[in-house]
């Protein structure tokens, strides 16, 4: 499921309803004002607001047994405005949409993770995850497509999106090699879909790095939160968990990287304080100074 809210405090709510999917508006004082019941479009998993107040949803489309990464408009009013799907690898078999975005122009950002697997005499082999970012215009139109595996047999997951003020895509996830070592990877895509960098926080045996937001400040710096599992005692003893922040330039070029031991494994970033937020309680442990300057 997914919600949002409008400038007016107008609430909306999207989800799955058998066979189809459902969006609801409510109003600031909780009262239903529409329902939207969709039966063959969109199977809804994140959702977010155009300027224009329409409600953009995306999630998967199913097409001949084959999931694809899907999106649809709702006008403010609940009247579906228009649906679309974007294309896929030939060895792709399913999708899992995890986050979507518009830009001042409405254009449509999303991200999602693909299962990709090969077909030999009957035989069906898993080839890993790759990251999806598509763009779509504000009607409807398909702008472009693009994906990302580090390697032949990785798995690499899209974790968050965010769009900076010039335009531009910023896509953090996590890419586990063979071996099972995850390492933090950030991908940002100029407006028309060039990549511009890709950077990759390393994990290693005894380390294991994960994304879990990301964000960009009015000088086009990119913030990345995340965790780190130090196994280097394990099974002697726990893994040590940190949460972690990383700053890159607007280029990609890491300035400096934090760590706080903590509980929390799952963390939100803003960028107007470049702060951490876990979402339960830590440890009273002091943030290790940057590894570099600023």
């Amino acid at each position: 499921m997914a919600v949002a809210v409008d400038n007016s405090g107008g609430v909306f709510v999207t989800g799955p309803a058998y066979p189809g999917s459902e969006t609801v508006k409510y109003s600031a004082g909780g009262t239903p004002l529409w329902t939207n019941f969709d039966a063959a479009g969109v199977f809804p998993y994140v959702m977010t607001l155009d300027h224009a107040g329409n409600l953009v949803i995306g999630g998967t489309f199913n097409l001949d047994n084959t999931n694809f990464l899907g999106v649809s408009e709702l006008s403010s009013a609940g009247i579906s405005l228009w649906t679309n799907f974007t294309s896929l690898p030939t060895n792709a078999v399913d999708i899992s949409p995890t986050a979507i975005a518009v830009d001042p122009n409405d254009n449509i950002f999303l991200t999602a993770t693909t299962d990709l697997e090969s077909n030999s005499n009957g035989t069906y082999y898993f080839l890993g995850e790759a990251i999806e970012i598509a763009a779509v215009s504000s009607n409807g139109a398909l702008l472009w497509t693009n994906f990302y595996q580090a390697a032949a047999g990785s798995y690499d997951t899209a974790v968050a999106l965010a769009i900076s003020g010039s335009g531009n895509v910023v896509v953090a996830g996590t890419s586990s090699d063979s071996l099972g070592i995850s390492s933090v990877v950030t991908l940002e895509y100029s407006p028309g879909g060039a990549n511009l960098w890709t950077t990759r926080l390393e994990g290693s045996s005894s380390l294991q790095e994960n994304a879990t937001a990301v964000t960009v400040d009015n000088s086009g710096n990119v913030f990345v939160a995340g965790f780190e599992d130090d196994v280097s005692g394990f099974p002697y003893t726990s893994p040590v968990e940190n949460n972690t922040l990383i700053k890159y330039s607007g280029a990609g070029v890491q300035r400096w990287i934090n760590r706080l031991q903590a509980y929390a494994t799952y963390m939100a970033v803003t960028a107007d304080t470049g702060s951490l937020f876990p979402t339960i309680s830590t440890k009273p442990f002091a943030p290790a100074q940057p590894s570099s300057s600023p």
